[in-house]
């Protein structure tokens, strides 16, 4: 059985980590007030897991959400908003 995807699911699941990414910048105000210095998996538009270090995100992440690690968007909450922010998947 072959892991690669398809074009049409690599499409999706780009539009899907762009819709979290999204919702992570909408609602950093929320995610400040309940993870502020913390680092948080989202996926779906929900925050799946939250850790102090990114060792025991990925750890929390690998245990408890073995085929859905790799697709979540992770990132550090800053006790304050970002004036900017690094997105590598975004269109140039």
């Amino acid at each position: 059985m072959s892991s690669e995807l398809s074009d049409a699911q690599m499409g999706r699941e780009l539009e899907q980590y762009e819709n979290d990414l999204s919702w992570v910048l909408e609602n950093y105000t929320s995610l400040i007030e309940k993870y502020s210095n913390q680092f948080v998996a989202v996926l779906n538009k929900r925050v799946i897991s939250n850790a102090e270090t990114i060792q025991q995100l990925m750890d929390e992440l690998n245990t408890q959400f073995k085929a859905d690690s790799n697709r979540a968007v992770i990132e550090f909450v800053y006790p304050e908003h970002p004036n900017f922010v690094l997105c590598y998947a975004c269109n140039m």
